[in-house]
């Protein structure tokens, strides 16, 4: 069960890698996990995940779900390239930094091919795309399907605040903005897939800490269990 609530919380996070260029709106992804040990923990999953743009801003949030509550809000400054966790039921802001540049080149690029397949999500027209990646695990496919109608940008700053090594979101190759995306690990699959896609501008307080709270480091070791009774 821990190692479950863990995938699927570091899975979620990951998905703060994508910043979308020129496009200030909302996307909301529907939400499912399915496989091994996903029944058991269906009460802790949220169905639903939104992303807001502004920017080079992004907010990330999940609605329902005992996991929506524990993991707050996330928002992303591309500017400053930090990203933040604000939990306001502990009135608390956990800091995370993006990783230095010799550290983003370790490891292997993901391979990124075009399936040929398409299909409409939200309104778009969009490519399927495999995404390989070479993990401790072994050799990992992702698939995202992918419109060239938002375009993605890497942030000024921190354009890889990713802490799980889900490819599949935030590939290089990749031509646009995925709106579906299923990601593997193991016997577990996650898809997340866009619901609807809102072009209007959203308010810039959204996008500014609360005051008074405490700041403290972001610890992915905090999804492993201790500290959330589990």
């Amino acid at each position: 069960m821990k190692k479950v609530y863990s995938f699927v919380a570091i899975a979620l996070l990951t998905t703060g890698a994508i910043f979308a260029q020129g496009f200030n709106g909302k996307i909301k992804y529907s939400f499912k996990a399915e496989g091994e040990g996903m029944e058991q923990a269906a009460a802790f999953m949220p169905n639903s995940m939104v992303m807001t743009y502004l920017k080079q801003n992004m907010i990330l949030e999940f609605e329902g779900g005992m996991m929506t509550m524990m993991m707050g809000k996330m928002l992303f400054n591309g500017k400053k390239g930090k990203g933040y966790m604000i939990k306001d039921s502990e009135e608390t802001i956990y800091i995370m930094d993006s990783p230095k540049e010799e550290e983003e080149k370790e490891g292997h690029e993901p391979v990124v091919e075009n399936t040929g397949e398409t299909t409409n999500i939200a309104g778009y027209e969009c490519a399927k795309y495999a995404i390989t990646t070479e993990t401790p695990m072994g050799e990992q496919i992702s698939y995202a399907w992918v419109t060239d109608k938002i375009q993605p940008t890497k942030p000024k700053k921190g354009g890889n605040l990713n802490m799980g090594g889900i490819a599949a979101i935030s590939a290089q190759g990749l031509p646009g903005m995925p709106l579906k995306v299923e990601m593997q690990a193991g016997a577990i699959s996650i898809i997340l897939e866009a619901m609807e896609v809102d072009s209007r501008t959203p308010d810039k307080k959204l996008f500014k800490l609360p005051k008074g709270y405490d700041k403290e480091d972001f610890n992915p070791n905090m999804f492993g269990g201790g500290g959330m009774g589990f």
